[in-house]
């Protein structure tokens, strides 16, 4: 799938509507950093190693997520084939995914204004800018933190869609676990 076409595929797999979907789709986005996070910190405390993909299934769950949200406020998804920016800065693996699940605070930051929200209305234009700015971050650490693992967006985005259509096939997408 190309990059352009991955906001339309994500918008095909959405189950749930109003503010259970504008709340799964916060939630899930900062649950799966969580996930990033554990396993980074498995890493460093005993060495846990975990494959490649392993990581690029969480990634993808949170470019997913991120996306989703993007697409529910008819805003833009900024789909970098590559990071921004010098990066010699931020160049470790724990700063990295540290300032990824930081940036997922900030869009749960954003979740209490939106729980009051009535989707009939227009959504107060600081608040859509706010939301926009953090999801185009978000997508910057999910990157950053993919070249960690020699991966691309593209490869994130491809593992995605095998995983969902998998669980798609198999009439999983609902439920829980990480092998349904």
């Amino acid at each position: 799938m190309e990059i352009k076409d991955y906001p339309g595929w994500v918008e095909e797999k959405i189950i749930t509507e109003g503010q259970a979907r504008v709340q799964e789709n916060i939630l899930g986005l900062g649950g799966e950093c969580g996930e990033v996070l554990e396993k980074v910190k498995k890493l460093i405390r005993d060495d846990t190693r975990f494959t490649n993909e392993d990581i690029a299934k969480e990634l993808g769950d949170i470019l997913f997520y991120s996306v989703a949200t993007a697409n529910l406020f008819n805003f833009g998804t900024p789909l970098y084939e590559e990071a921004r920016g010098d990066t010699s800065i931020k160049d470790t693996l724990v700063m990295d995914t540290a300032l990824m699940f930081s940036t997922a605070g900030k869009v749960l930051g954003v979740l209490p204004q939106l729980i009051t929200w009535d989707d009939d209305e227009d959504l107060a234009e600081d608040l859509v800018h706010k939301l926009q700015e953090c999801i185009g971050e978000l997508i910057l650490w999910i990157i950053q933190v993919a070249r960690h693992f020699d991966m691309t967006m593209q490869d994130i985005i491809d593992i995605n869609v095998d995983k969902l259509d998998g669980r798609e096939q198999r009439g999983t997408i609902r439920g829980s676990g990480d092998e349904r």
